[in-house]
């Protein structure tokens, strides 16, 4: 069998997203899951550019760095609450990045697939 590429994943992991709306899914049901997906990821991507950002002499003190900070702060608040609305599920940061977890655990629901 052959191996999944990235987008393969992502997008099983966008029909599992959705799944838990709906155990049989309807396109708009995919669509929003998509959505939700795409927005962690780009979160995802944002908070990676504020770990280089932040831990360097020349950008830490920033007024650019401080507004991505808080830019990043009121997209993980909204994203935060889409996933616990519509999924029953949370992010949670174990390191730079979110990770997606169950309500009340910390257990990944789905794992990070990255482009190198």
């Amino acid at each position: 069998m052959a191996k999944m590429t990235i987008a393969q994943q992502r997008e099983r992991a966008v029909y599992q997203l959705a799944q838990r709306k709906n155990p049989t899914p309807t396109e708009q049901d995919l669509q929003d899951a998509r959505k939700t997906m795409n927005s962690f990821y780009r979160l995802c991507g944002l908070d990676e550019q504020l770990l280089y950002l932040e831990n360097d002499e020349r950008f830490c003190d920033r007024a650019s760095t401080h507004e991505k900070a808080a830019k990043r702060d009121r997209w993980l608040d909204r994203l935060n609450a889409i996933f616990q609305k519509e999924y029953n599920a949370r992010l949670v940061y174990f390191g730079y990045c979110p990770t997606i977890c169950e309500n009340g655990t910390t257990q990944d629901l789905y794992l990070r697939h990255f482009y190198n």
